[in-house]
């Protein structure tokens, strides 16, 4: 489980703001000057995660490509992540109707919502690329299949059903082997 430790900051990545967001209201209260210590800090400490993200999501089709993960350590790693975010998803998505709910007051809720969805979204899609190509590479899917998997990776909701399938996918190799 150690080889997968990696994938961690993508694992945490649309949670990681909720600590941060919780720390930045609490020291609002302190005075203003803080205040724009922290929102400085945020920017800052949102592109960094976002890029720590990427780059562990693109280890993970560099270890595939190299074979140092097995494809289906790769399906389950994906199916892993893509079910922990599930949680995300559905607060992301309450929050951003409560947005919509309250007008014009809830503009940031919207954009927070919609912001950290797609990021998500965009960095478990890149993610399932390592499992498209080692299900193709292994010859389990047809190279038409591994596209639309990949693209249909990065479109809500169908990406965990891809997920579901590259596993389905991936139990052949045991099949075949026997």
């Amino acid at each position: 489980m150690k080889k997968y430790i990696h994938l961690i900051p993508l694992i945490i990545y649309p949670y990681a703001y909720l600590i941060y967001l919780m720390v930045l209201f609490n020291v609002n209260d302190i005075s203003s000057i803080m205040s724009d210590f922290m929102t400085d800090t945020l920017i800052i400490t949102v592109i960094s995660f976002t890029l720590l993200a990427l780059m562990c999501a693109t280890l993970s089709i560099v270890y595939t490509l190299k074979g140092k993960y097995s494809v289906c350590d790769a399906t389950k790693m994906n199916l892993i992540v893509k079910t922990i975010h599930i949680p995300a998803y559905i607060f992301h998505f309450i929050m951003f109707i409560y947005g919509v709910l309250i007008g014009i007051w809830g503009i940031a809720f919207v954009m927070i919502a919609l912001i950290v969805d797609l990021l998500t979204i965009s960095l478990t899609g890149i993610n399932a690329i390592s499992c498209a190509i080692g299900l193709r590479k292994q010859g389990l899917i047809s190279s038409k299949k591994a596209i639309i998997g990949v693209f249909a990776s990065f479109v809500f909701c169908i990406d965990f059903i891809v997920a579901i399938i590259y596993l389905k996918d991936c139990k052949k190799i045991s099949i075949n082997k026997v």
